[in-house]
């Protein structure tokens, strides 16, 4: 079953010390600006927890859900008016292998405030 999409604007928390993170606020934003807000993460949410938003992309939308990693790419890739791809994202085998990629990507990103591994 296809979960409900997010409902635009949407806030994107990005950490701002991360050169992959900035890249990717920045593409998120381009041409749609008033769909896609972006914090960094000094400015997130006082609910949020600020060692799991260093460590994985978190997307609010306009409702409240909370849209981590992998499921926060594709939120931000609806909003930016692509629901053919967000639906495509949605579907199994692209979903497990883009969640897998999101993980290595993040394990392995560039910043000082990323939580350090054991």
């Amino acid at each position: 079953m296809t979960p409900r999409p997010p409902s635009p604007p949407v806030v994107a928390y990005v950490d701002d010390e991360c050169s992959v993170c900035r890249v990717a606020g920045r593409m998120a934003r381009w041409r749609r600006q008033e769909q896609v807000w972006i914090c960094d993460l000094s400015e997130a949410r006082h609910d949020l927890d600020r060692g799991a938003v260093g460590a994985a992309l978190h997307v609010v939308d306009a409702d409240g859900r909370m849209f981590v990693g992998y499921d926060a790419i594709s939120a931000l890739t609806l909003a930016r008016g692509h629901p053919w791809l967000w639906r495509l994202m949605q579907r199994a085998p692209v979903g497990a292998v883009g969640r897998r990629v999101y993980g290595c990507v993040a394990r392995i990103r560039p910043s000082s405030r990323r939580p350090s591994r054991p």
